[in-house]
């Protein structure tokens, strides 16, 4: 059998939560439905509708779903686009044959074996996600064109492709996998079953329908082993919202089949298989058999009330026929010992089936047992098409292992039991065999009237042998533990010199006496060292397994326990998969990585978990307290944020997402005193922690902290850097303050369950909303204060501190209370050569030693083994070595011939693929720029950079715009005709504009705007001939002086001071020229009339100008210090010499930065004639901070303002105003800034507030090329001469500037023909080759080169050629995969004259390791190949794979050096291995040298890295070229 449902990855899984009891059901992850957009809690109080649902809680396995593609050969990049259920059914019926003795065992002609699925026929996953793709994306475009046409289709095709760029690449070799018929047949293809193969849908009914129809081929013959199951896994919102609308789902969010209070079922999902053979073949075969299927039947209900309603009459006769069909009357006393029912927990369907049971079973007759009953959805909820199959392996594990399981949530047992024979069972229960042999009956009763119903006995040879299977009470265990207790030491001492008594349950709560020991393995030296430290008297604390205590800590009444939660810990390896195993708990699905965001979630995951497994121990906190970020985990274990909000908020987060300073952590071997007396005199370094009082951390700028360690080693203290960079716990962090402000303003707060305690405070956090969101954020800004925490709680009455998850505390606990009696312990710390049980194991006998009383019992593999005895009796914890036989069913359920392992828990290994189940609302994400709709008679809504928390979806802004556009035209339309509803226009027509627009053009050009000039953003040569390749645009305050002037027109006779609401929409270049049109709007309400007036510049910039009689009085300047102002690093002569800022003189207006500090910049402007120069000046200062300051993505331009105030007329030319620029948010998209201009005598002249600058990607290679592009390049030279481009954008924008960076204004027309999709890797192709022809020439001796004076065309065959005058000669060669592109470049050989056959002379390829070595071997190589690929693996100790990889690749370079390519003829062109490296040789017999080199790139950062090939032709005499560095700057930061 092979099985996979919530909370069980596989059948040993399965078994294991069916006989525990175990309750599967949670709630709705995200990813799949979200409950922000759809839960209504009080939906099921009114009329239905279909798009709010009330109920968000059901079962869910998206932590199970890892799946080998490669196992099956299937190429793993159709996995992404295929339907999850059918690579699920995969899996589990591959599980399922080894699970039955493996391959060996089955049928030697495969045409006789079969494949019966159940499925339904509703959309699955992929096709929902296929469907957005298809049918909304264009919805979405199409309704924007309906409510906002002047956005243009450009900016729609952008919004619509960027939507479905958000739903992953497109997989058209994956398109198969959305077949429905193919969840079956997919199976047969890859396991080779030639028998029948197909997929039924029959509702619920569909697994015991499948199992009915093999029975029957199995019976007549056509097969001899068939696979019937059925799979569900759709929990598409369109599912739920059509249970929503038949009410069938449970108000209370908890199935109770068969209770008086049960009011509807759950949804759920799964997929569950069983290998079913003839009971003669399978005796013949000597396999072991699970059960016989001895009847199957199934009934239609024909006429009914409604399609939804149950007709009891149907059901009587599927059962009547499967009983018939047994030979068997089901009214006999001792027919039947249990049945699994289909209970749904709906009223009506538990009463249909409770008349149904009586009708066939009869009442209960007096003297008779009554027969087990129970309903597996009461653990998993309702599985669809695969619950019959749920049911159906629930009761053949029952009857094979002697045990029925319980059946949650009956509490009230529902009044129709007392009509039947039946009776519920509600904890596990031993299934004693009598005279006959144990029996069960399975119903499956699908919606529209479909019934099936299954009878199941016990094997034959399992009732002949008399013996009862394996039992949990019976299983022994691996690991003993020895707990006494007496009166006093010399007691203890005696008892311990007893001989040990043989094993049973505990008296671990009984009261021997005060003392207490506990031994680990009492193996006769351990035992040695207990009598010693019982003789030495003083408490003993772990070592060597043994713990003793003559007075417990934790035993007094005044005695606290608290749970401590590490924060980010240097070395972080936490043993929980076993403990998650034992305990029933889903594994947590730890990221592993090392960004800061991903240890984050690690830690809190770990810490949850923990918080989970200890109450089950029955051991309990008082308190809770947390270092770090683990006093957040504290605050959501305890409960202050519902859960639910915490795992949303927890699974938005990415590694990028917040933006951290770049600041060195440094841990001190030393207390915080002494580290802070070395900081004197020191700028931007902290004391991060106080830990304890040998230990404490620094924080703080790289070279402030060398200097405080240089002083502290001085000293003798040691020192060690920590692999984290985010600046918490310091005031460094207050301008990064604000990205986290609104989320934790978002999460509601609830009173703690458990008390929390603040190492900020040193108190209980306290009981008001506000004031526990302020202890948060001072949190992010406070040292932690852990010593003087640890000191408190002392204080307070705790002894006993108990670390969940691995980390130090435990060390700095010990270190500050030195010398008083505690406990200090760890929960899942990594322990050298043990497990996580064994952790758990010692942490039991340390607390048990102190007074408390675990559940021993929980420690072992079944409850009620192996615990501690105060009577001395040995107690065995460790793992039951529990028998997992392999399993068929079939007209019997059968084993393999023989114990095979324990199935393993499905977890992600390498080559594993995590399937998605999910079809969640696509999020852009940034992925397309902030539309901006407005409505001329009010202010616009403000856009979601400055307007929505830094998490939240840019989808939302574009649906809220879209939304606010709604209502604008249509107000519009009202006022201007005064009805109710508009008359209709012609589709696509734009809204008349309102009659007081006033429209004129103007042509914006270096003619007309000759000092934008000095506003290029890109240099190039001195005399460069193409202006628009230094891409001169106005600036965004040049803009201003455009609309004040659109402004004064529109309403003469008035001044403008400032504006509102400046939004620049996109570039506005002036080379070429462009004519724009600009519209003027005055306001029209009587409150702004005459003083507001809306401009919008040619599509490019919308702002509002404020209009008044006079300037409005100057307010008193915000004169407050920055936090620690220093000196600048950068003066402003080398701001313009060395390019920190692009602008030439008529734009240079910052004369001076006085000082920089963590939250701002000062410096002194000057006026200049450029209309807007002075506004610019500030906004260069702005930015210029963030140039400083920034970590990464430093390159920044103006997006938008949101408003400024004139206080006087502009300052005559050459004016001087002091100038402070403050830092307001710090985000990772974005940063948000106010400026405020001072005139000479002191008064404030201009405000300028909200201004947000976007980020854009610029890393260690393209943040150079600001400066020096004219000798470095984004491409990385490699030895050997080629050139590796990666791809370092992460948006169109980004992107945008790095091919302006490059590309001339000729090959911008040839990129900008291209598709959209297609144009990022034909530009890192040229990247590639540019840098590659720029080393070369600069290897040759040539001076300065920018990319635009490389132009790299195409021959007449296609091909890449470079061209100018600088690059005349050279052969050229380009490749790129992915993310990279590869190009070499060489001089022409002189015996190749130019000419198609050798215009090349040189040749590159890349490819991407295979991952099917097999297919490769098969078309491209000969065997002499495929032996050389094995060799060189060897030789090289690459993989087979890689090696593979490369000879394809070497012969891929070789034929472009040939300038034919492969042409289809793949063996013909051979490699063999030389004494210099690889060589290929062409079908005419011409060789090329070749050599191999391999790139690893990472495609995300929570990815693992790729291995690409790269392979490059040489000429037999070149030596290979060394690389020249590329010069950088580190004045600018690099």
């Amino acid at each position: 059998m092979g099985a996979v449902f919530p909370g069980a990855a596989d059948l040993a899984a399965y078994r294991r939560n069916l006989f525990a009891g175990t309750d599967a059901i949670t709630d709705v992850p995200p990813g799949r439905w979200d409950p922000e957009v759809y839960y209504d809690p009080h939906g099921s109080e009114g009329p239905a509708r279909s798009d709010r649902f009330y109920c968000r809680r059901g079962g869910f396995i998206d932590e199970l779903t890892a799946f080998d593609p490669t196992r099956f050969g299937i190429m793993p990049a159709a996995v992404a686009g295929a339907e999850p259920d059918q690579l699920l059914a995969l899996r589990v019926i591959a599980e399922a044959v080894a699970d039955a003795g493996g391959e060996g065992r089955l049928p030697a002609d495969r045409s006789r074996i079969g494949v019966i699925l159940g499925r339904g026929g509703f959309m699955g996953v992929a096709t929902a996600r296929l469907d957005q793709r298809v049918r909304t994306a264009h919805q979405l475009a199409a309704t924007l064109r309906e409510l906002a046409p002047e956005l243009g289709e450009d900016r729609i095709t952008a919004v619509r492709e960027a939507f479905q760029t958000g739903l992953g690449p497109e997989r058209p070799e994956a398109s198969i996998g959305l077949v429905p018929s193919f969840t079956a047949a997919r199976t047969a293809n890859r396991l080779d079953f030639r028998g029948p193969a197909y997929t039924l849908d029959a509702a619920c009914a569909s697994s015991l329908l499948a199992v009915e129809q093999a029975a029957g081929l199995l019976a007549g013959g056509s097969c001899d082993l068939v696979v019937a199951g059925a799979v569900h896994h759709c929990h598409i919102a369109t599912l739920w919202s059509v249970f929503t609308q038949l009410r069938a789902l449970s108000p209370s969010q908890r199935i109770r089949p068969f209770d008086r209070r049960a009011d509807g079922t759950l949804l759920s999902e799964g997929t569950g298989v069983v290998l079913l053979k003839r009971l003669a073949d399978a005796e013949r075969d000597g396999d072991r058999i699970y059960a016989v299927v001895r009847g199957a039947g199934v009934a239609g209900d024909g006429r009914a009330a409604s399609l939804m309603s149950p007709l009891v009459d149907g059901q009587v006769r599927a059962l009547e026929q499967a009983w018939r069909q047994a030979g068997l009357d089901p009214a006999a006393p001792d027919a039947l010992g249990l049945l699994e029912a289909h209970g749904t927990g709906t009223p009506v369907g538990d009463e249909a089936e409770l008349t149904t049971l009586a009708r066939v079973f009869g009442p209960r007759a007096a003297g008779a047992e009554p027969v087990a009953m129970g309903s597996v959805k009461s653990m998993l909820g309702h599985t669809m098409q695969a619950s019959g199959m749920a049911g159906l392996i629930k009761a053949v594990l029952a009857v094979h292992d002697g045990v029925l399981p319980p059946t949650l949530h009956l509490e009230d047992p529902h009044e129709g039991f007392a009509r039947t024979r039946m009776r519920p069972v509600t904890a596990a229960e031993p299934w004693e065999r009598g005279r006959a042999p144990r029996r069960a009956g399975v119903n499956a009763f699908g919606f529209g009237g479909i019934n099936a119903h299954v009878v199941l006995e016990e094997a034959p040879a399992a009732g002949a042998c008399g013996g009862v299977p394996p039992r949990p009470a019976d299983v022994t265990t691996a690991e003993e533990v020895l707990l006494l207790t007496a009166a006093t030491p010399g007691e203890l001492a005696r008892r311990l010199g007893e001989p040990p008594a043989t094993a049973g349950h505990p008296a671990a709560g009984s009261r021997g006496g005060p003392c207490r020991l506990a031994i680990l393995g009492p193996t006769p030296k351990r035992r040695a060292l207990a009598a010693a430290v019982i003789a030495r008297g003083r408490p003993w604390r772990g070592r060597g397994g043994v713990w003793f205590s003559a007075s417990p800590l934790l035993a007094r009444d005044d005695a606290r326990l608290a749970f401590l939660f590490p924060g980010l810990e240097p070395d972080f390896a936490p043993n929980v998969d076993d403990v998650a195993d034992r305990f029933g708990l889903p594994r947590p699905a730890l990221t592993g990585g090392d960004a800061l965001m991903e240890r984050a979630v690690d830690a809190i995951a770990v810490g949850r978990f923990f918080a989970r497994v200890l109450p089950g121990l029955g051991i309990q906190a008082d308190l809770l307290a947390g270092h770090s970020l683990g006093e957040w985990t504290a605050m959501v274990v305890a409960g202050m944020y519902p859960q639910g909000a915490v795992d949303t908020f927890l699974d938005s987060l990415r590694p990028g997402d917040l933006d951290v300073p770049d600041l060195v952590y440094a841990a001190l071997g030393c207390g915080a005193r002494q580290a802070a007396d070395a900081l004197d005199g020191l700028d931007r370094v902290a004391v991060s922690h106080d830990n304890c009082p040998h230990q404490s951390v620094l924080c703080g700028e790289r070279r402030s902290v060398a200097q405080a360690l240089s002083r502290l080693a001085a000293q003798g203290v040691l020192a060690q850097e920590l692999p984290f960079r985010s600046g918490f716990h310091t005031p460094m962090w207050a301008p990064y303050l604000d990205q986290v402000r609104t989320a934790f303003a978002g999460l509601p707060l609830r009173p703690p369950t458990v008390p929390v305690w603040s190492a900020t405070t040193r108190a209980a956090y306290p009981e008001a909303a506000d004031e526990v969101r302020e202890v948060v954020l001072r949190h992010l800004l406070e040292p932690v204060r852990f010593r003087e925490l640890t000191a408190r709680l002392y204080a307070e009455g705790v002894r006993g501190f108990v670390q969940l998850g691995p980390g130090s505390l435990p060390g700095f606990v010990s270190d500050t209370l030195h010398g008083r009696d505690h406990l200090s312990v760890s929960a899942g710390a990594a322990a050298r050569g043990g497990s996580g049980l064994d952790q758990l194991r010692r942490l039991a006998a340390a607390l048990w030693a102190e007074g408390l009383n675990p559940r021993w019992e929980r420690l072992s593999e079944r409850e009620g083994v192996g615990a501690a005895a105060s009577t001395g009796q040995v107690a065995r914890a460790g793992r039951a070595q529990t028998p997992t036989p392999a399993v068929r069913a079939g007209l019997e359920v059968s084993d393999g011939d023989g114990p095979s392992a324990p199935a393993a828990s499905i977890t992600p290994l390498a080559g594993l693929v995590q399937l998605d189940l999910g079809s969640p609302l696509v999020r852009l994400n940034g992925a397309a720029p902030p539309l901006s709709l407005s409505d001329p008679s009010r202010p616009p809504a403000r856009t979601p950079m400055t307007d929505h928390p830094a998490l939240r979806s840019a989808l939302d802004a574009v649906i809220a715009e879209a939304d606010d556009a709604a209502r604008s035209i249509a107000d519009a339309w009202r006022s201007s005709s005064g009805a109710g509803v508009p008359a209709a226009r012609p589709a696509g027509q734009q809204p008349p504009p309102p009659a007081s627009t006033r429209r004129t053009r103007r042509r914006l050009s270096l003619e007309t705007m000759p000092y934008v000039r000095d506003h290029c953003v890109y240099l190039q040569p001195d005399d460069w001939p193409e202006p628009s390749d230094r891409f001169p645009v106005v600036p965004m305050t040049t803009l201003l002086e455009l609309a004040a002037d659109a402004a004064r027109q529109a309403v003469p006779g008035r001044t403008v001071i400032g504006f509102d609401d400046v939004r620049a929409l996109r570039w506005l270049p002036v080379a070429p020229p462009v004519d724009a049109e600009i519209s003027a709007t005055p306001a029209t309400d009587d409150s702004t009339r005459g003083r507001r007036v809306r401009v919008e510049i040619g599509g490019c910039a919308t702002v509002t100008a404020v209009l008044g009689d006079s300037h409005p009085s100057r307010p008193a300047p915000d004169l407050s210090a920055l936090t620690r102002e220093g000196p600048p690093p950068v003066s402003a002569e080398a701001l313009y010499r060395d390019r920190w800022m692009f602008h030439g003189p008529g734009f240079a207006g910052v004369h001076e930065v006085t000082a920089v500090g963590d939250d701002g910049i000062r410096g002194v402007l000057r006026a200049l004639p450029a209309p807007g120069a002075l506004l610019d000046a500030a906004g260069q200062l702005l930015g210029h901070w963030m140039q400083l300051r920034l970590p990464a993505d430093r390159l920044v331009f103006p997006a938008s303002l949101d408003r400024v105030r004139l206080h006087g007329p502009a300052p005559r030319d050459g004016a001087l105003l002091r100038a402070t620029a403050r830092i307001r948010a710090v985000r990772p998209d974005s940063v948000r800034g106010d400026v405020e201009l001072i005139s000479d005598d002191g008064t404030l002249w201009a405000r300028l507030e909200g201004w947000t600058y976007r980020r854009f990607a610029a890393d260690e290679r393209v943040w150079p090329m600001k400066f020096t592009p004219e000798i470095c390049g984004i491409g990385e030279p490699q030895p050997g001469g080629w050139c590796l481009a990666r791809r370092r954008w992460t948006d169109p924008a980004s992107q945008e500037l790095v091919m302006r960076r490059y590309l001339g204004a000729a090959e911008r027309a040839v990129y900008e023909q291209r598709p959209p999709r297609a144009r990022s890797a034909w530009l890192l192709g040229r990247i590639a080759a540019k840098d590659a022809v720029r080393q070369l020439l600069w290897d040759g001796g040539a001076g300065p080169l920018f990319p635009v004076e490389i132009p790299v065309g195409n021959d007449e065959h296609g091909r890449p050629r470079p061209e100018g005058p600088l690059a005349s000669g050279l052969g050229l060669s380009l490749a790129h995969k992915d993310r990279l592109a590869v190009a070499y470049a060489h001089p022409a050989h002189p015996a190749h004259p130019p000419g198609p056959a050798h215009a090349h002379s040189v040749g590159i390829d890349i490819e991407a390791v295979t991952d099917d070595p097999g297919a490769l071997s098969r078309i491209a190589l000969t065997p002499d190949e495929r032996r050389l690929a094995g060799q060189l693996a060897a030789r090289d100790g690459t993989g087979h794979a890689q090696a593979l990889t490369a000879l394809w690749c070497a012969k891929e370079a070789a034929a472009k050096a040939e300038g034919t390519g492969l042409g289809g003829r793949l063996r013909q062109w051979t490699v063999t291995d030389g004494p210099s490296g690889l060589r290929v040789t062409s079908p005419e017999g011409r060789g090329h040298a070749v050599r191999i080199s391999t790139v690893h790139e990472q495609p995300a950062q929570d990815s693992p890295p790729e291995t690409f090939v790269v392979a490059w032709t040489v000429q037999d005499h070149t030596p290979a070229r060394s690389v020249t560095p590329t010069p950088t700057e580190a004045s600018h930061g690099i």
